[in-house]
């Protein structure tokens, strides 16, 4: 009698799919990558060009609130490739719980931006300098009321692995979409491509680059004017950016909602207490 048990996926076939995943998503967005490795760059030369607006008083609110934006920008590089890792293998929900950290450390940053004086005391206490306890719902609403809403409460459903978005029960939901000639392959459990959660991981990447990079003037010094070259790549990628949200708006209709929360999300910081630009 024929056996028609199934074998049991072991760690090798993990290995095995990510290797076809990850080939499967270099070609799919293969101009994406191009772009990506370029974007990382230009985090790695402005991070190294900080510096704390030429502040010498090391125990100010703006100096602690300075050090603290280098340390993210410092970071960026290496969260935005991690994300990318994730994606690339097919670990999509993986990618979007970093989405969803880079995403609260963009606000936090803007928030505090406007008010340096809690920074030190939020990082401590959880709470702003009057003592009032600081809800992460309250930075977001404050500088991304939207986008806090029907973004932020979206990413979190993945780090917090709710039945609606464990992987398995995503992609057979985003198969019952298809036709039966155009169905994707069922999911399995080891790493398996999906197009339609790959491009949601680059919208949501898209958006967080477009906000650093929007912000990153307001937290830099002029050291950036004096180097010509870099400065010309960082306007030349920043535009690139928003021009890619702002054109899949026009174009993709179903998409607007989604590119007016990335482009509230890129927003630059309100209030200017360094009076330096790179522009």
């Amino acid at each position: 009698m024929e056996n028609k048990t199934k074998r049991i996926p072991c760690y090798q076939d993990i290995l095995i799919n990510e290797i076809k995943v990850h080939d499967e998503t270099k070609v799919a967005f293969a101009k994406w990558f191009t772009k990506f490795e370029e974007l990382i760059n230009i985090f790695f030369e402005i991070a190294y060009l900080k510096s704390y607006c030429n502040m010498t008083d090391i125990s100010s609110n703006e100096y602690t609130f300075y050090w603290y934006a280098q340390d993210v920008y410092t970071e960026i590089p290496c969260a935005l490739k991690s994300c990318s890792n994730h994606f690339e293998n097919g670990y999509y929900t993986d990618a979007l719980g970093c989405c969803r950290t880079m995403f609260e450390t963009l606000a936090k940053l803007k928030y505090f931006y406007e008010d340096k004086d809690s920074m030190s005391q939020y990082f401590y206490t959880g709470k702003n300098a009057q003592g009032k306890k600081i809800l992460i719902k309250d930075i977001f609403e404050k500088v991304t009321p939207n986008a806090y809403k029907k973004n932020y409460s979206f990413l979190c459903k993945f780090v917090h692995k709710e039945f609606s978005t464990c992987l398995p029960s995503l992609t057979s939901r985003l198969n019952s979409q298809h036709s039966v000639a155009e169905k994707p392959a069922s999911f399995l459990p080891v790493p398996t491509f999906n197009r339609h959660l790959a491009e949601i991981v680059i919208k949501h990447l898209l958006g967080l680059i477009s906000g650093y990079l929007n912000a990153a003037p307001h937290f830099l010094t002029s050291e950036m004017t004096i180097n010509k070259q870099v400065n010309e790549r960082f306007e030349k990628l920043k535009n690139w950016v928003n021009l890619t949200i702002q054109t899949n708006k026009e174009n993709f209709p179903y998409s607007k909602e989604w590119s007016e929360l990335m482009e509230e999300v890129a927003s630059e910081p309100k209030i200017f207490n360094c009076p330096v630009s790179i522009s």
